[in-house]
C-alpha cells in the first residue's frame, strides 16, 4: 500500500487525509500518535514501510509537517516502525523507532526533531536482521519489542532491560 494517512474522530467522521511520503511509494507507512511537541495537542508520527529510508516525520491532524524530518537509520531501506512514549513523565512524548527487516533489531528514542537521542540499543543480537516492532501506551516507559523469528521480548527504553515471554519454542513473532 501507499503512504496514505487518514485522520478520524472517535465517532467515525473523517477529519483529514494526506500522504506522509511520495504518492508513488508503495511500502506503506507506520503511524503513531502522541504529544511530541509541547503544547497539549497530539501529533502524528510516521515511519516509511519496507523499501523506504527511515525518514521519521511529525504532522498535525490536518497533515501539515510540524518538525523537521529526521533519519534514524542512515541508508537502510528496510523501513521503520514508530511509537510514542513519555519516558520521563514530563508531559511531552518521545519518538521511539525500530528498524524493520534488514535493519537489525535497533531501537532508538528521540525528541520530535531528531536532534536529541535519548537511547540507542539492540533488542536482540545485532546480527539479527529480522527487524523489530515497537509499541507503547504513551504514558509509561514500557515498550514491547517483537520479531518474526525470535521469541517475544519486552524491553524498557530507559535502560534496555528485558525479559522473554514464556512462549518458547514458538518463533512466529508477535505484533504490538
Amino acid at each position: 500500500g501507499g503512504p496514505s494517512v487518514q485522520v478520524w474522530t472517535n465517532s467515525g467522521v473523517s477529519l483529514a487525509g494526506f500522504y506522509a511520503y511520495a504518492t508513488n511509494f508503495t511500502g506503506g507507512v507506520d503511524v503513531a500518535v502522541g504529544d511530541v511537541i509541547t503544547g497539549g495537542e497530539s501529533e502524528i508520527v510516521t515511519g516509511p514501510g519496507a523499501g523506504g529510508i527511515a525518514d521519521t516525520r511529525v504532522y498535525n491532524e490536518t497533515g501539515s509537517q510540524q518538525a523537521t524530518p529526521f533519519n534514524a537509520y542512515g541508508t537502510c531501506t528496510g523501513g521503520e516502525r514508530v511509537t510514542t512514549i513519555d519516558r520521563d513523565f514530563d508531559g511531552t512524548s518521545e519518538i521511539v523507532t525500530g528498524a524493520m527487516a534488514g535493519g537489525g533489531p535497533h531501537i532508538e528514542v528521540w525528541n520530535s526533531t531528531g536532534s536529541v537521542q535519548y537511547a540507542s540499543y539492540y533488542a536482540f543480537d545485532p546480527n539479527f536482521v529480522g527487524g523489530v516492532d515497537v509499541g507503547g501506551d504513551q504514558k509509561s516507559d514500557a515498550l514491547a519489542v517483537t520479531t518474526a523469528s525470535q521469541d517475544t521480548v519486552l524491553v524498557t527504553p530507559t535502560d534496555a532491560s528485558y525479559f522473554r515471554l514464556p512462549y518458547a519454542p514458538f518463533l512466529g513473532g508477535a505484533s504490538v
